[in-house]
């Protein structure tokens, strides 16, 4: 998936021509490194879906603006089976259950969310990935790529996530779906 392609930086075959994924800074935070370029042949994989995008038809959305979406997180616990077993053991660790099994889950998955909340590269999200956010959100990620590419211009707020806003939006979420499902 897109996720673990960004966060494990492996490469991908497009065209039979390999292009490296996002890489982290290993600076500080407030370096941002924008790496949404896909040379060869344009193409660049949804960070979200994974499924292979022309860079001229995606969006480029912030950390910020991703890890920040409840949206987001309702996606991945939703579809993705590792992260619906996460958001399993985290409901019931919610609930008492505080077992090494779900606390094992648990903890990896919080490691997988603080590196995805310490990315500082822009997110490259297809069409079909935007309906998981506000309208006016995708307009300017539409912006945000165009400015980009055209003047190299990063958006305002680029860079990290606040590792505890993000724990309060998958609390969120996660309280959502376990009342759902009483």
């Amino acid at each position: 998936m897109g996720i673990f392609d960004k966060l494990f930086k492996k490469s991908k075959t497009t065209n039979d021509k390999t292009t490296s994924s996002q890489q982290r800074p290993d600076s500080t935070a407030s370096q941002v490194n924008v790496n949404i370029r896909a040379p060869q042949g344009n193409i660049k994989d949804c960070d979200i879906c994974d499924k292979s995008t022309q860079i001229s038809e995606m969006y480029a959305f912030t950390t910020k603006e991703v890890v920040l979406n409840p949206n987001y997180w309702d996606y991945l616990f939703s579809n993705n089976p590792l992260w619906i077993s996460s958001a399993q053991a985290l409901i019931q660790m919610m609930r008492g259950d505080k077992s090494r099994e779900n606390t094992e889950k648990v903890n990896h998955a919080f490691m997988v969310v603080e590196q995805l909340a310490a990315d500082s590269n822009l997110w490259g999200v297809c069409e079909e990935c935007t309906r998981h956010f506000p309208a006016q959100l995708k307009n300017k990620a539409k912006e945000y790529i165009k400015e980009y590419y055209l003047n190299n211009k990063l958006p305002p707020d680029a860079g990290p996530a606040n590792m505890d806003e993000v724990r309060g939006k998958i609390g969120q979420i996660l309280y959502f779906i376990d009342q759902e499902k009483r």
